[in-house]
């Protein structure tokens, strides 16, 4: 009777180990190779970050331009897993508001233009926007595309400042 109980018991272990396996394996996949509809694009601006009325208020009213109109350019090459990727990025400035946003790249392996054409969805996102306001554009599982740009940002910046 013993014999069988502990007989069980080693066998719901083994159990055990092996749907944990196999579930630590399916993830560490998951990982790799994320669904389009699981990566999230996300352009922060001062304003979505702050949730002071009086700071969007001021800064609407400031007839002050902080930016020259322009197009303006950087282009960043950053480490990606299958080697390197030179990004483009380029923006259109008037009174302040992105009016234009667009990005080109060379270099990608296959994961990372899937990333990168997440990565431009979320880039477009920028029209519209106070250049002021834009704190970075990030896109979950592209975090080294994601990295390039925010350097290449305070460059645009420093490029278009009055």
């Amino acid at each position: 009777m013993q014999y069988t109980q502990q007989r069980r018991l080693t066998i719901y272990a083994i159990i055990a180990i092996v749907i944990l396996s196999l579930s630590a394996v399916a993830w560490t996949i998951s990982l790799r190779t994320p669904a389009k509809s699981e990566v999230a694009v996300i352009v922060r601006t001062a304003s979505s970050m702050s949730s002071s009325t009086s700071l969007s208020t001021f800064s609407a009213t400031t007839s002050i331009s902080q930016y020259k109109d322009g197009d303006y350019e950087v282009s960043r090459t950053y480490r990606v897993p299958n080697g390197n990727s030179t990004a483009l990025y380029k923006i259109t400035v008037k009174n302040d508001t992105i009016t234009s946003a667009s990005t080109s790249y060379s270099g990608s392996d296959s994961t990372s233009r899937s990333y990168i054409s997440t990565f431009d969805n979320g880039f477009a996102e920028l029209k519209g926007k106070k250049l002021q306001d834009v704190e970075e554009v990030y896109v979950s599982g592209a975090s080294l595309t994601s990295a390039a740009f925010d350097q290449a940002l305070v460059t645009l910046k420093q490029k278009a400042g009055a």
